[in-house]
């Protein structure tokens, strides 16, 4: 469908679309409430790593949540949201030189996943970074 044809729709669909839009809205916040509380909290025995490993494991599943509302999102408003800022040429620099340094290393692998041990992978984060940037705009 496309946006023209949005102005066509009866009322009471274009007005249940506005209501889903709202609630898939207010998760996205309180999902990003949540990460911000229960980071530092994220504690648990029965793995080796204390700190790390699960504090990025609650990260990657937020972040994942995260990503896929904000895709529904963008299929209900029926447009790519992406808010631009003055941190997107660093960013996409930065982007660059990850893939540059994927593309020339030695061991791919190690490259894009980090090693044993290191789990934090900063390419996770961008997508709930731009979600952020557009989500807290609001508020």
């Amino acid at each position: 469908m496309e946006i023209s044809k949005l102005k066509t729709l009866p009322r009471r669909q274009a007005g249940q679309n506005s209501k889903l839009f709202n609630k898939v809205d207010t998760i996205i916040k309180y999902l990003y409430y949540l990460l911000f509380f229960f980071t530092p909290l994220v504690m648990v025995s029965f793995t080796s790593e204390l700190f790390e490993f699960n504090k990025m494991m609650l990260i990657y599943f937020f972040t994942a949540c995260i990503t896929f509302l904000w895709i529904i999102k963008m299929i209900l408003s029926k447009k790519i949201i992406v808010k631009k800022t003055l941190f997107d040429i660093p960013i996409v620099l930065f982007l660059a030189s990850q893939i540059i340094s994927f593309v020339f290393s030695m061991d791919r692998h190690t490259s894009l996943f980090g090693y044993y041990g290191r789990f934090a992978c900063v390419r996770t984060w961008q997508p709930a970074r731009y979600q952020m940037d557009d989500g807290f705009d609001k508020t």
